[in-house]
This record gives structure tokens, sequence and C-alpha cells, in this order.
């Protein structure tokens, strides 16, 4: 057994919840509960979920905002995000603009 309780890792995501999943994977030793949940484009309830996660999480990601807006579940501005990483400053909350900014 790992000395180490397991890390929470949440990505709330704007697309779908069809590829929704809570699994415990291990990585270099160290034991990671990782959980996506969509809310199919619904800021209201991307921001709930922060706020509720920020509870048990010890990180946050909020993603998928473009792909919605793209497939036509989002009709909220990109500025939505910052209210919605700012729900809460209990644990890191990360959006996916590095990574696109990256690639």
């Amino acid at each position: 057994m790992s000395p180490h309780p397991p890390k929470t890792v949440v990505n709330v995501t704007f697309q779908g919840d069809e590829w929704d999943f809570d699994e415990s994977v291990s990585l270099g030793g160290r034991r990671f509960r990782l959980v996506r949940v969509g809310t199919s484009g619904d800021a209201a309830a991307a921001e709930d979920l922060v706020w509720r996660w920020s509870l048990d999480a010890d990180a946050i990601a909020v993603s998928g905002i473009r792909e919605a807006r793209a497939a036509g579940h989002f009709a909220g501005r990109i500025g939505d995000l910052q209210r919605i990483k700012g729900a809460t400053t209990r644990v890191p909350v990360r959006d996916d603009s590095l990574l696109t900014d990256i690639l």
C-alpha cells in the first residue's frame, strides 16, 4: 500500500458527458484518482462543479470550451472561463489555453 493517499485530479469539461470517467491509476509509483465531468456547454454547471470539487480535489482542469463552442453546445464568451476558474482558490484551477498556445 502506498504511504501517500491518492491525489485527485478533476477535469471539468464543456464537452458532453458521454466520455465521463472516475478511475484510479498509478504513475511513477504514485496513485491518482482521475475524474472527468462533462457539462455540455453549461457554464453555470461548470462553475458549480469547480466549487464542489475544490472541497475534495488536489487540482482541477477546465477544458473543452473551444470544442463545445464549435459544436454549438456553448454560446457564452471565452471570457466566462476566467469566472469559472475563479470559483475557488482552495486548489489550483487551470485551463487548456497554455497547451493550445504551444500546439
